[in-house]
C-alpha cells in the first residue's frame, strides 16, 4: 500500500472515524475520492468486499435504508463472510467525482466493490420488510464475493 494512501487513512481515523475492532469493518464517512481510495486500498489488501452507501443528510429514504444496511452488513459479517462498509457523504462537493465515476444517479445507492473493482450497484426500493429483504439478498450476494463464489 503506498504511503499517501496510508497517510490519508491515518488522517481519516484522526478526524474521529475509525475501524471496528470487533469485526474490522470500516464505518467511515468519506467525502472525497482520495479518502475513498484509501479505504478501497485497505479492503483490497485484506481481500474483503466493500459496500459504499451513497447517502445525503437531506434524503429521507437514506435515513430509512442506511440503518437497515448497517444492521444487515453486521449480521452477514458475523454469520457468513466479512464485509466492509463505508458511507459516502454526497453533500460534500468532492463527492460529486465519486458519483460520476460510479454512475450514481439516485439516492440512496449501494455499490459493491471487490479487489478494487466495482461489482454491482443496488437502489433499494419497496417498503418495510420487503425493502429489508431486498437489501439482505443483495448484501448476501456481495458477501459471496469474498468467498470466491
Amino acid at each position: 500500500m503506498n504511503r499517501s494512501i496510508l497517510d490519508t487513512f491515518r488522517g481519516i481515523t484522526r478526524r474521529g472515524f475509525a475501524t471496528s475492532n470487533v469485526l474490522q469493518r470500516i464505518w467511515t464517512p468519506v467525502r472525497s475520492r482520495t479518502e475513498f481510495e484509501a479505504i478501497q486500498a485497505l479492503t483490497t489488501a485484506n481481500n474483503v468486499p466493500l459496500i459504499a452507501n451513497f447517502t445525503a443528510f437531506w434524503c429521507p429514504t437514506c435515513k430509512v435504508t442506511g440503518p437497515i444496511l448497517e444492521k444487515v452488513v453486521e449480521k452477514i459479517s458475523e454469520q457468513q463472510s466479512r464485509i466492509d462498509m463505508v458511507n459516502v457523504e454526497v453533500d460534500a462537493p468532492e463527492a460529486a467525482e465519486l458519483m460520476l465515476m460510479y454512475q450514481v444517479r439516485t439516492l440512496p445507492t449501494f455499490v459493491s466493490f471487490y479487489r478494487d473493482r466495482k461489482e454491482d450497484a443496488f437502489v433499494p426500493g419497496g417498503h418495510g420488510s420487503q425493502s429489508e429483504q431486498q437489501i439482505q439478498d443483495w448484501v448476501s450476494m456481495t458477501a459471496r464475493l469474498g468467498k470466491g463464489q
